[in-house]
């Protein structure tokens, strides 16, 4: 198992052919887990909509907050493609 706890940007759709792409594409091939933050930045206007890379990857399971109440945190960076 790899636990990610970094990302930059907000992307609503899988992201690939970045720095890491092909070392993550590795390790799922070899059927290692890779979890990684969606972001932090959900409540800035300056991000939008879209969870960080490589959270992105289609080969990383992107993980998001909840907060006690088992509510989305409002600075979890959200999309369509958060796992």
């Amino acid at each position: 198992t790899v636990n990610i706890s970094l990302g930059s940007g907000a992307y609503t759709a899988d992201r690939t052919g970045t720095q890491f792409s092909d070392e993550l594409a590795t390790l799922a091939s070899r059927s290692i887990f890779v979890a990684a933050a969606s972001g932090n930045s959900g409540g800035s206007t300056l991000t939008g909509a879209g969870i960080a890379y490589p959270a992105a990857d289609p080969n990383v399971f992107s993980v998001g907050a909840i907060d006690a109440s088992d509510r989305i945190s409002s600075f979890t960076q959200r999309s369509g493609n958060l796992d």
